[in-house]
């Protein structure tokens, strides 16, 4: 019975965390549109583009980390389906 409940767990988990990598991957492309729409402003008006050098920063950043996060979501998930195997093998 202690595995079963070990199963469902892991499933919830796996669930969950497919859940996030999608939410990250979602918000890395909104932030890498934001990033372009941001490019295409500083390259129409270079004499403003100082004005708009921080938030390029910040977004280039921000897809950066969201990129980061859903590959390491990917990764938990990949260990938790592994897990899930050897308990189901177990069984």
């Amino acid at each position: 019975m202690e595995n079963k409940h070990r199963i469902a767990n892991l499933k919830a988990i796996l669930k969950a965390t497919r859940f996030e990598a999608k939410t990250y991957r979602e918000r890395a492309r909104d932030s890498r549109g934001k990033l372009l729409a941001a490019m295409k402003e500083v390259a129409a008006d270079p004499a403003h583009a100082h004005l708009r050098y921080s938030e390029v920063g910040r977004l280039y950043i921000e897809q950066e980390r969201f990129t980061t996060l859903a590959s390491l979501s990917d990764g938990s998930a990949l260990t938790l389906r592994n897990e899930l195997q050897t308990l189901k093998a177990q069984q």
